[in-house]
């Protein structure tokens, strides 16, 4: 889309042959205002073409690049919005060498896995304006893209919220398995993925160490990072896997940003601060968890993720726009329904980090 102004919108709202007869380039914008409002028909095709065309263009651009768009994909045939299933296949095992023959014809079938994830985000989303807004767009260029700025950014920052929440809410629920508290108060052994801990009287300097050290293993073939792997006994029921370095992401409290030094780790990594920037997310924090021991009460808390930059997966199911018209108060309201697959692979590496308030034993 051309450089966002009053015209451009106008013109992208409407069809080539009301565009040519509005004359737009000649006309001022209040002319302009006038001839469509001015029509029942082309008020309808103007409103329509604004909400559901170009906002809503403006919006799924703005969204595809938000923090999570490396997660993101629409890449689903679950019409009926069913379960998507998620297929893992362990590499070859390695075989000495039978110069006899005897295993020529013999079938090696592949060692695969699988899990299941089911649609659990249904949102609804929607924007409202009068007659008056509509009106009042057309007195000036600022008040048309202050009207215009509301529908996509009311839409836009509700949607990125929910989905930010979502995504915080499946991470807190991971580590929150780590660490359930029984009815006791002492912690349970819960665990659902890899977990590094962290200790009060750690430096920052151990803290980075804890981070490098655990995304460099994961940068080897290994059982040890995947949650399918978690609880499985024997390592033939496990899988194998691994992380390029160019995958691997880090999501951290913001807090965190001012104890560690972001440069010192990038150097760790061989990347520029810029690059290691790239592969970093920063979140609000999560809630600490207060356990009983037999000194006190103690707090444990999550100093963030690393993870294979496959392990969050959003897939879009569902996302589409209505336009509904109030006649009892012939007011407009854009709905945006967005429907997401939110979950997090059972079969790419994944480590938490947990602060314990207490001293390394």
């Amino acid at each position: 889309m051309a450089t966002l102004t009053p015209i451009n919108i106008i013109s992208a709202s409407l069809d080539a042959a009301t565009v040519a007869n509005l004359n737009l380039q000649a006309n001022t914008l209040a002319d302009i205002g006038k001839t469509i409002l001015g029509s029942e028909t082309l008020t309808d095709a103007f409103i329509k073409g604004i909400c559901t065309k170009v906002a809503m263009t403006n919006i799924t651009s703005k969204i595809y690049k938000n923090p999570f768009a490396r997660f993101k994909s629409n890449d689903t045939t679950k019409g009926n919005f069913g379960q998507i299933e998620e297929i893992y296949v362990n590499p070859a095992p390695d075989r000495l060498t039978n110069t006899s023959g005897s295993d020529l014809l013999k079938q090696v079938n592949p060692k695969g896995a699988v899990a299941y994830h089911a649609l659990n985000r249904k949102s609804t989303l929607k924007v409202s304006f009068g007659e008056f807004e509509l009106r009042n767009a057309f007195n000036s260029d600022n008040a048309f893209m202050a009207f215009y700025n509301n529908i996509v950014n009311s839409l836009y920052s509700g949607d990125s919220i929910a989905e930010y929440s979502l995504v915080k809410r499946l991470l807190a629920l991971t580590w929150d398995k780590n660490y359930e508290v029984t009815t006791s108060g002492t912690l349970k052994a819960s665990s659902l993925c890899n977990d590094v801990k962290i200790y009060n009287d750690d430096t920052p300097e151990t803290i980075a160490k804890a981070f490098v050290n655990a995304s460099r293993s994961m940068t080897f073939p290994s059982t040890k990072y995947a949650m399918y792997n978690i609880g499985k006994e024997t390592d033939s029921d496990k899988v194998t896997t691994w992380t390029d370095t160019s995958d691997l992401v880090f999501i951290l409290p913001n807090s965190l940003q001012t104890e560690l030094d972001f440069e010192i780790l990038a150097k760790a990594f061989n990347l520029s601060f810029v690059d290691f920037s790239k592969q970093t997310i920063l979140l609000d924090g999560f809630d600490a968890k207060k356990y009983q021991t037999s000194s006190g009460t103690k707090d444990c808390a999550c100093l963030g993720f690393v993870m294979d930059r496959n392990v969050l997966k959003l897939i879009d199911a569902k996302y589409k726009p209505m336009l509904f018209t109030n006649p009892e108060n012939d007011s407009k309201t854009l709905f945006l329904h967005h429907w997401q697959y939110a979950y997090l692979s059972q079969f790419c590496n994944i480590a938490s980090v947990t602060l314990y308030d207490t001293a390394r034993p």
